[in-house]
């Protein structure tokens, strides 16, 4: 589903309006696989595992998750230092109203959680990356 976002400028000389295409393209894929071979999948079918950057995007996602009852890799991780986007350079930050993390979580419990899903009600938890589950991928065309 791609969608264009028109944004409207008001100046005092008049009213402009910019076309611009921001939205990544979300594919749910049913395999069940670990994080590091869904990663793989995605990259070479698509762009790389999902990158969410907003609540808004986070409902966008979940459309693509909702239904299947299950929970879904997304493109975050915790490479020891802080939690980072598999297609992104700089550290994830959270706020308190993003990322919509399910309650005490993050937790690494056990010291093994390190890959994030999704449930199919929008929430976030971490998780041992060798479980296998489905995942969603984006395409960046």
């Amino acid at each position: 589903m791609k969608r264009t976002l028109l944004l409207v400028l008001a100046f005092s000389a008049g009213v402009y309006v910019l076309s611009t295409n921001l939205f990544r393209e979300y594919h749910y894929v049913s395999s069940p696989k670990t994080w590091a071979e869904a990663q793989r999948y995605c990259r070479e079918a698509y762009a790389d595992l999902a990158t969410v950057d907003s609540p808004e995007e986070n409902d966008r996602l979940l459309l693509e998750l909702q239904g299947s009852g299950q929970f879904a890799w997304i493109g975050l991780y915790d490479n020891t230092t802080g939690w980072k986007w598999t297609m992104g350079d700089d550290d994830f930050v959270t706020n308190n109203s993003f990322p919509p993390w399910e309650p005490n979580q993050p937790d690494n419990y056990g010291g093994k959680q390190s890959c994030i899903v999704m449930n199919w009600i929008g929430g976030w938890r971490d998780e041992i990356c060798n479980t296998e589950r489905p995942f969603i991928c984006f395409d960046g065309r």
